[in-house]
């Protein structure tokens, strides 16, 4: 097992006073030294092993360096290549330059000089490879599914680490395997070494190889001679593992494999949470969702027992004169009386049509969820008449509505509520029994694309310590009178689905609740 050291460089030299001096003045600069005296030599070495920097010779015997930078660029290319020389002319330089060198060092060179070309290298190609990892995460932050997302990891983990990516994400019943085959994410139970555990206690990225750790090696990466293992995590909670592995026969990985693999579990764990609280935050939406659909079928289901009595004596009145004017018909057409007859029958149809009126008034409480073009004069003339058992004995009813409205589109049933617990909240703040003294008037005017809807009552109004509040769920200014202070939380729930709004006027007497619908601008105007 191998944790994050010092930078590591290759020097590649045919005289080994050169080596020896490159190595004294970079171990004092903080690199870790590997020297090779030939060509042939320093390809095994590179072939095998992982630099994050290689300082080379121009000439030498055998493979010239020219050769040896070629071949080393195409192995690997992410490594940055200083060339140095006494004897190259400027054609030369251009020429290793143009072949991938990133620096050129004239020999005989200081100590300082040299390891100033080195940690100019690495800071160039340090930026380099950030840039194009912030890059490539760019198309994992794009998305918000958590399989498309380990997905997109997979295939960045492949293009900028040249291994073979697998990423272990744990549960809470165990962990889940997922890897790339032919660009397909294969996902499924994954075996929980004991070793893991410790893997997800390090915060440093970690390499392991089969030789030192040939079970937790086969259990992450079967067939892998090596591996690096970095933990995902926000903050100290642990999301899972990010691994990937290189195959018997290709180079190790180095310290710069392992800082890209530490940059990248940062990013991937924050895209990963990201989509976790995206869920949560939907699943929470579903919830309070189905939450406001169950409180405003108990809010209606409250609000039709509010009006039961009341309901039996608006449809038992006009049923009994039916049917006493149908009996009466019924013995006038025996006795011959034709002009009785049509009158008897004219006040039974009267009769009837008001009892169908009181049921057609029902019928937006009941129905379900739906969304059409709303008639603002049948909406409001129906809430009036549900609503006026409760405000006869109390006040007069006053209606302000024009003729010509914008259409408004929504849930003619919800709106039908929301008036009607309006009009009742208004009945209950009027004393019974001087209706003469009180008005409830409901006021219907267009605006700047909108509906205004104004419910206002001569009542005993809204304390001030209420009224900051009344649309919280919770709140009522009537408890003495049976309130449960859901009714206008619900209106507002209501509204705001619709995109419009409530809000209580102030007012010198009584209370004034307006609503804010907006209007329907693609459908012109119609007759009420």
């Amino acid at each position: 097992m191998r944790s994050f050291g010092r930078p590591r460089v290759l020097v590649v030299d045919d005289e080994e006073k050169i080596r020896l001096a490159c190595e004294r003045a970079l171990v004092r600069g903080g690199y870790d030294v590997v020297h090779s005296s030939g060509g042939q030599e320093a390809l095994g070495l590179l072939e095998r092993d992982s630099f994050d920097a290689v300082l080379l010779d121009v000439r030498m015997p055998g493979i010239d360096g020219p050769s040896l930078l070629a071949r080393f660029r195409r192995s690997d290319p992410d490594a940055p290549c200083i060339v140095m020389s006494a004897y190259a002319d400027f054609d030369a330089v251009v020429e290793l330059l143009r072949e991938g060198a990133c620096e050129f060092v004239h020999k005989p060179f200081d100590a300082t000089g040299i390891v100033a070309a080195i940690d100019r290298a690495l800071a160039t190609t340090h930026l380099q490879v950030d840039s194009a990892l912030l890059a490539a995460t760019q198309t994992i932050f794009s998305s918000l599914d958590p399989d498309e997302i380990i997905r997109r990891v997979l295939g960045v983990l492949r293009s900028l680490l040249g291994g073979v990516p697998a990423a272990i994400v744990t549960s809470g019943d165990g962990a889940s395997a997922h890897r790339l085959a032919e660009e397909r994410m294969i996902s499924g139970p994954a075996p929980l070494p004991a070793g893991l555990f410790r893997l997800l206690d390090r915060r440093d990225p970690v390499i392991l190889t089969a030789v030192d750790d040939p079970a937790l090696v086969e259990a992450l990466a079967p067939g892998a001679s090596e591996v690096i293992a970095q933990r995902l995590a926000i903050g100290d909670r642990v999301l899972g593992l990010l691994v990937v592995a290189r195959q018997p026969g290709t180079r190790r990985f180095g310290d710069r494999d392992m800082r890209r693999m530490m940059m990248l579990a940062g990013l991937v764990a924050l895209a990963l949470d990201n989509a976790r609280l995206h869920a949560d935050a939907r699943e929470q939406a579903r919830k309070l969702d189905e939450a406001l659909d169950r409180l405003v079928a108990a809010e209606r289901i409250a609000t039709v027992a509010r009006l039961a009595a009341g309901l039996g004596h608006e449809i038992a009145n006009p049923a009994s004169a039916a049917l006493a004017h149908l009996e009466l018909a019924q013995s006038h057409n025996g006795a011959g009386r034709t002009e009785k007859v049509q009158e008897s029958l004219g006040h039974a149809v009267a009769g009837v049509q008001a009892v169908l009126d009181v049921c057609q008034a029902l019928g937006p409480l009941g129905a379900g969820k739906k969304e059409e073009a709303i008639d603002l004069h049948e909406v409001v003339e129906g809430a009036v008449l549900l609503a006026s058992y409760e405000l006869r004995a109390r006040a007069s009813v006053k209606l302000e509505i024009p003729h010509v409205l914008p259409v408004l589109h929504g849930d003619p049933g919800k709106l039908s509520q929301v008036l009607l617990n309006l009009l009742l909240n208004a009945a209950q703040a009027i004393p019974a029994g001087v209706p003469d003294a009180h008005t409830v008037t409901v006021t219907v005017e267009a605006a700047a694309g909108a509906v205004l809807l104004r419910v206002t009552d001569t009542g005993v109004g809204v304390p001030p310590d209420v009224a900051e509040r009344i649309f919280e769920p919770g709140t009522t200014s009537k408890a003495t009178a049976g309130g449960h202070g859901m009714g206008l939380a619900v209106c507002r729930w209501i509204l705001e689905e619709m995109r419009g709004s409530i809000r209580l006027v102030p007012a010198t007497r009584g209370a004034i609740f307006e609503v804010r619908l907006p209007t329907s601008p693609e459908i012109p105007a119609e007759p009420g």
